[in-house]
């Protein structure tokens, strides 16, 4: 970030592979030998995996995750939360209206779920999102929003 502090984010299954991940935010200091205890920023109920991060002018940090319903599902919708300006507190996630779809599709392509899906440029915020139902459609979602204050 701005202060030169590195932040990571990274999906954890505690419990080994093949089990429910989540989310978890650390970060390191110039001044630390090491980086922070982890924190999970994800819902605990539920999956979620393959993060990517970005960070704006004020240093306040965006995460975008894939939503895993089940540990034996595709993922299916984003996950999303965001820190304020007062701090590296992060808010309650919650996911992305119009990312869970009726009937089911999954998310991504074939190819795998590393594709980068957030950027962020002049307080604007933007998350790409794919579909795919197999045999019948694939389309892709553009979420755009300006951050403005506390928002």
């Amino acid at each position: 970030d701005n202060d030169g502090v590195t932040h990571l984010v990274y999906g954890e299954s505690p419990e080994g592979p093949f089990v429910q991940y989540h989310v978890v935010h650390t970060r390191w200091d110039a001044d630390r030998s090491e980086f922070e205890e982890p924190t999970i920023i994800s819902s605990t109920d539920e999956g979620a995996h393959f993060p990517s991060l970005a960070v704006d002018a004020e240093n306040r940090l965006f995460v975008v995750w894939e939503h895993y319903p089940t540990p034996d599902q595709r993922p299916s919708g984003l996950g999303f939360t965001h820190t304020g300006t007062e701090g590296q507190r992060f808010r309650a996630p919650s996911m992305i209206p119009n990312t869970l779809n009726d009937p089911p599709t999954f998310n991504g392509n074939l190819q795998g779920n590393l594709t980068r899906k957030l950027a962020l440029k002049n307080n604007a915020l933007s998350v790409v999102h794919s579909v795919f139902r197999p045999g019948t459609e694939s389309r892709i979602q553009l979420f755009r929003a300006v951050i403005d204050g506390e928002q």
